[in-house]
């Protein structure tokens, strides 16, 4: 139980040094090697995406079938989007709710990542729903970079400045307060 809730904890702050008290705190009152282990690998990566650190250079594959580092895409304020094929209905309503707030917020670039591991089944999604080849990607490797972005539920979204910088590193593009965060990020 006390795993479940550090890990919780851990996937929705956004403050490193709270981060760092709740890791301190679970190490102090448990013994588990495993659940330790687990828990500051789950600690790291998360760290690693509080506000103010530059996100990680994930290896992503294009709709050229061409390999692109995530830094070489990143030219505007960014919303890091993720979806797969294993949940149609959330692909039709996350790119639909991207294309309300990129109506919306044109300043920023809103790319969609796939987390699934067929280049040719995402393709052909791709085609047949008439999405923005150049603003869709693919994970090269699904498992470590969904570790690395700690891609824990599918509405997770990454919002990065124009440098790749994080700023917020666990939004919800279907959260009711986006759209004053979005804003909010672009006048700061």
């Amino acid at each position: 139980m006390v795993m479940n809730v550090t890990g919780r904890y851990l996937l929705n702050c956004n403050k490193k040094e709270n981060q760092e008290k709740i890791l301190n705190l679970f190490l102090k009152i448990n013994t588990n090697k495993n659940q330790i282990k687990e828990i500051k690998e789950l600690a790291d990566a998360s760290m690693q995406l509080t506000p103010g650190s530059k996100i990680s250079n994930v290896p992503l594959i294009s709709s050229s079938n061409k390999i692109k580092k995530l830094h070489s895409i990143i030219h505007n304020p960014t919303v890091l989007y993720f979806w797969s094929s294993t949940s149609m209905n959330h692909n039709k309503n996350i790119h639909s709710r991207v294309a309300d707030l990129k109506s919306k917020y044109p300043e920023y670039d809103f790319i969609g990542i796939n987390t699934d591991s067929n280049y040719n089944n995402w393709m052909a999604i791709i085609n047949k729903s008439g999405y923005k080849t150049n603003l869709e990607f693919q994970f090269e490797n699904v498992s470590k970079s969904e570790k690395e972005l700690v891609i824990h539920t599918i509405n997770k979204a990454i919002i990065v400045d124009k440098s790749g910088t994080i700023v917020n590193g666990s939004a919800n593009l279907f959260n009711t307060n986006i759209e004053e965060s979005l804003l909010g990020y672009l006048n700061q």
